[in-house]
C-alpha cells in the first residue's frame, strides 16, 4: 500500500513537472517577445516624438504601458512557476529519497522477520530436538541398563564357570595328589613287608 501510494505520488509530480515546464517554456517565449515589443513601441515612440506625431505617440504609449504590465505579470508567472517547478523537483527528490528509505526499512523488516521465522525454526528445531533427546534418552538408559545387565550376567555367568573350573581343577590336582599317595604309601608298605615275606619264606624252607 505504501509503496503503490508513493508510486502514484510520483507519477502525479512528473506530470505535474511536465506541465509546468511546456508552460514556462510557453512564458518564456512570450516574455522574449514582449520584451522585443516593448523594445518596437520605444523606437516608434521616439520616431513619432521626432515627428512631432504626439497623439500617435501617445497611443504607441499606452500600448507600451499595457504591454509593460501584461510583461510585469508574465514574470510574477514565470517566477511562480518556477519555484512551483523547483518545488516539484524537490518533492520528486524527496519521494525518491523516501521510497529509498522505505525499501532499505521494508528489506530490514523482511530481513528481520525472516531471522525472526529462522529463530523460531530453530527454537523448534531444538524443542523437536530436546524432544527427540529424552525420548532416546530414556531408550538408551532403559536399552544400556538392560545391556549392563546382560553384561553383568555373562560377567557372572564367566565368573562362575572360571570359579566351576578351577574348583574341578583343584580337585583333579588332590584327586591325583591322594592317587599319588596311595600309590607311594602301597608301594612303602610293600617295601616294608619285604623282609617278613622273605623270613616266611626261609621259615617255610626249614
Amino acid at each position: 500500500m505504501g509503496f503503490s501510494t508513493s508510486r502514484e505520488n510520483c507519477s502525479i509530480s512528473e506530470n505535474n513537472k511536465l506541465k509546468i515546464k511546456k508552460e514556462l517554456q510557453s512564458d518564456l517565449r512570450k516574455f522574449k517577445e514582449m520584451i522585443e515589443q516593448l523594445k518596437t513601441l520605444e523606437q516608434e515612440i521616439d520616431q513619432l516624438d521626432v515627428q512631432q506625431k504626439y497623439e500617435e505617440a501617445d497611443q504607441k504609449e499606452e500600448e507600451h504601458k499595457i504591454l509593460s504590465k501584461e510583461k510585469r505579470a508574465l514574470g510574477n508567472r514565470i517566477k511562480n512557476r518556477k519555484k512551483n517547478l523547483a518545488g516539484l523537483e524537490q518533492i520528486t527528490k524527496n519521494n525518491e529519497a523516501l521510497q529509498e528509505h522505505n525499501k532499505f526499512a521494508v528489506a530490514r523488516i523482511k530481513e528481520k522477520n525472516q531471522m525472526i521465522l529462522e529463530l523460531k525454526k530453530r527454537e523448534k528445531f531444538q524443542d523437536e530436538e530436546e524432544e527427540l533427546d529424552e525420548e532416546l534418552k530414556g531408550f538408551y538408559n532403559a536399552e544400556e541398563l538392560s545391556e549392563l545387565q546382560d553384561e553383568n550376567y555373562v560377567r557372572n555367568k564367566n565368573k562362575n564357570t572360571n570359579l566351576n573350573q578351577m574348583k574341578n581343577q583343584n580337585q583333579t590336582q588332590v584327586q591325583s595328589q591322594n592317587e599319588a599317595k596311595h600309590d607311594v604309601q602301597l608301594q612303602q608298605n610293600q617295601i616294608n613287608q619285604q623282609p617278613q615275606i622273605n623270613q616266611a619264606q626261609a621259615f617255610l624252607q626249614n
